[in-house]
């Protein structure tokens, strides 16, 4: 479990606040449930470089404050999809998706039971060190399991089919959000905005069930086959046959 930090040692300010000297990042529970402990359990659990580090947590009244590492750069969505629209290179792309695969390879071989995050995407992946750097947020829907997970989680346009379907499924799931997240950081466009009704999670669901995937022509002209290749392995619809992110 998370360290307990008194109160009185934090200054606060909005979503983020200093302790013992370092800037933190805070996030408020305003009422402590099951998906709060989760998120909580599951992040003293993880030490891993590309994974946000947690500090611990406070309580003041009913209110619950998780403290993790504060992590400058913002998010990779707003990197790809913001105003500033700053280039990358190819190169930069596959340093960002394999720091995020280490990540995952951590998670999804820890013991004794596999961690699985189920709504990997820019939005949950924020960048450090000028943007060279990367390191995984947001585990409110994560889970462990022994053998295989049947609820749905996650965000439509990264879900994998069997997720969606409510079948049984594995940490391959978080192969395929993979999978679309790197098509998106190389096509740097939404995934299925070019499907008729793009803001509709159900269609965009139904789309995936059928198979029909982000366009792999939409890629930067510069990417590299072999990318192309992982990505369309990453998302393949039967996950057996998506690869492991060890």
């Amino acid at each position: 479990m998370a360290d307990i930090v008194e109160f009185s040692e934090l200054q606060l300010s909005e979503r983020l606040g200093s302790w013992r000297g370092q800037e933190i990042a805070v996030k408020l529970f305003d009422y402590f449930n099951k998906f709060a402990e989760r998120e909580i359990t599951h992040l003293a659990r993880l030490k891993h470089e590309n994974i946000v580090k947690v500090y611990g947590t406070s309580r003041a009244g009913n209110d619950t404050y998780l403290l993790m590492e504060y992590v400058e750069g913002g998010s990779l969505h707003d990197f790809l999809h913001g105003k500033d629209q700053r280039k990358f290179s190819v190169e930069e792309a596959i340093n960002w998706a394999i720091q995020c695969a280490k990540g995952l390879a951590s998670m999804h071989s820890m013991e004794p039971k596999t961690l699985v995050h189920r709504d990997i995407k820019p939005r949950n992946i924020l960048l450090t060190n000028m943007f060279r750097d990367l390191k995984i947020c947001d585990f409110g829907t994560a889970t462990d399991f022994a053998t295989y997970l049947s609820n749905m989680r996650g965000t439509p346009a990264y879900m994998a089919p069997e997720v969606y379907r409510a079948k049984q499924y594995t940490e391959k799931c978080d192969v395929y959000s993979f999978g679309i997240m790197l098509w998106e950081i190389m096509a740097r466009k939404l995934p299925f905005s070019h499907l008729p009704n793009p803001s509709n999670g159900f269609a965009v669901l139904g789309a995936a069930e059928r198979g029909i995937r982000p366009p792999i022509d939409d890629i930067r002209p510069d990417c590299w086959e072999e990318i192309k290749h992982l990505i369309q392995r990453c998302w393949h619809k039967d996950p057996a046959l998506r690869p492991s992110m060890q």
